[in-house]
């Protein structure tokens, strides 16, 4: 196990056991929580996505953390629980510690002159210069075409209001759509996980995509170039919560603020496969990581991140039914 030589030294450093126990999902993680809950096998800290809180919170699995008993000071600006009322909030609680985060951003093609940072943007994908060259993930793509839509002020409602009132989705994504389809023309290939992002670049002549960061550095080899977009990467976020009838709370606080130094925050990211949240977590990556991150996230790119919000089941079932009707149109 990966995370293990990191909880090990912990103990050694703090003389604090760790009981660890993995999940293989975001799903096993509430699951085994839930199972767990107000018995005596119940867990401490459990360690789930920002866009799942308010769902343990409804749940009534969690209880709020005491800031003035983390190091929210060494966290990077702009994760959830960083700043009050963000997305590591429910009912102004304060119930996450991030730990770990990537981004679904940029990606082009060696010969692609241009779009550097700050120049580099979502709307690239719906460019008519790259006819039949670019490669998305599809409800991706449609969330980028309503970011930017809601930017020039073309969408009936606020974008972000999709998320949490089904009329206001359906209202938004109609325009959406109507506008992805007036695009299709520049996507070469669907992509739903890592392979097929790479073959896009390396075998079907993509050059520009909206792609996950860990395709990117898969593709570095290959001169592709990831990069965030102006308008912020999409974000996903992984972060510890305290889980009510937790029966070892010093120790847990001790362990959240052990995992937010930037040398700890570090080794973390690499056991996960996941980027550090410690604001000075780079100087501990390797050398290749470091170099990456930093290119694809120069500047305030990483405070300018766009966390994905909460979504429902009936947002994901229709975020999906949108997304098929764009690939079929």
């Amino acid at each position: 196990m990966a995370t293990q030589p990191v909880l090990d030294q912990f103990s050694k450093d703090t003389g604090i056991k760790v009981v660890f126990t993995g999940a293989a999902d975001g799903d096993d993680i509430f699951a085994q929580a839930k199972l767990a809950h107000g018995s005596s096998e119940g867990f401490d800290l459990a360690e789930p996505a920002s866009t799942t809180l308010p769902t343990w919170y409804t749940n009534e699995l969690l209880e709020p953390l005491d800031p003035a008993k983390l190091a929210i000071d060494k966290v990077a600006v702009g994760m959830p629980g960083t700043k009050e009322g963000d997305s590591g909030y429910v009912d102004g609680k304060l119930l996450y510690s991030a730990s770990l985060w990537g981004g679904e951003g940029m990606g082009y093609a060696a010969d692609v002159e241009g779009h550097a940072y700050g120049e580099a943007s979502l709307a690239d994908a719906f460019d008519p210069e790259f006819t039949g060259q670019v490669t998305v993930r599809a409800h991706s793509a449609l969330a980028a075409m309503g970011r930017v839509l809601d930017a020039q002020g073309k969408l009936p409602l606020p974008f972000l209001k999709s998320y949490s009132d089904e009329a206001v989705m359906r209202a938004n994504y109609d325009v959406i759509l109507t506008e992805a389809i007036k695009a299709k023309a520049n996507i070469a290939q669907f992509w739903s996980n890592d392979n097929e992002g790479k073959g896009a670049f390396t075998a079907n002549g993509c050059r520009v995509g909206i792609i996950w960061e860990s395709i990117g550095r898969a593709l570095a080899d290959e001169k592709v170039r990831y990069v965030a977009p102006k308008e912020g990467v999409f974000g996903w976020n992984q972060g510890f919560t305290m889980l009510k009838g937790a029966k070892n709370k010093e120790a847990a606080y001790e362990f959240l603020r052990y995992m937010s130094q930037p040398e700890n925050s570090a080794k973390w990211g690499a056991a996960n496969s996941g980027l550090p949240s410690s604001k000075d977590a780079a100087e501990f990556m390797d050398e290749k990581t470091k170099a990456f991150t930093a290119a694809a996230y120069p500047g305030d790119a990483i405070s300018k991140i766009w966390w994905w919000p909460p979504q429902e089941a009936w947002f994901i079932k229709l975020r999906g039914e949108y997304a098929d009707k764009w690939r079929s149109a």
